[in-house]
């Protein structure tokens, strides 16, 4: 019988890679033409520039640690945040819709279900596979 494995593949906008996402950023286009770019040049200048030269500190027990450089991730409650995840993972999700495996239920396929941060891999195996390896 066939069994349905739910596997968490992302699990949070904090591992969205800073250079990665502006490249995704400046690579969008505006319906249509592919030549006309989806944001203008001043808007992305101001969203790198929210992003550069970023760093943090921990505290623990008391103790202050110098500043550390970020270089991935998303702000926590930023607005801009969930498009920048949805734009940086959104050629993950396309090629495993595009895959042909996965999950479809009736018309809509459903290999990838995406909310907010978090997305789940659904697969369709004849017996369970070990974690971390493919259904045959």
């Amino acid at each position: 019988m066939p069994k349905l494995l739910l596997g968490e593949l992302i699990t949070s906008s904090d591992r969205v890679w800073h250079d990665g996402l502006f490249y995704k950023l400046s690579s969008l286009t505006s319906g249509d033409d592919a030549h006309t770019p989806a944001i203008d040049a001043n808007s992305l200048v101001a969203f790198r520039d929210m992003y550069q030269n970023v760093t943090s500190r921990v505290r623990y027990q008391g103790l202050l640690s110098g500043p550390l450089p970020v270089r991935q991730g998303t702000r926590l409650g930023g607005e801009s945040s969930p498009l920048f995840y949805l734009v940086y993972i959104n050629g993950l999700i396309s090629e495993l819709e595009e895959s042909g495996n996965g999950v479809c239920l009736y018309d809509i396929n459903m290999s990838a279900p995406t909310v907010a941060d978090d997305m789940l891999d659904l697969t369709i195996c004849s017996e369970f596979a070990p974690t971390g390896t493919m259904c045959q």
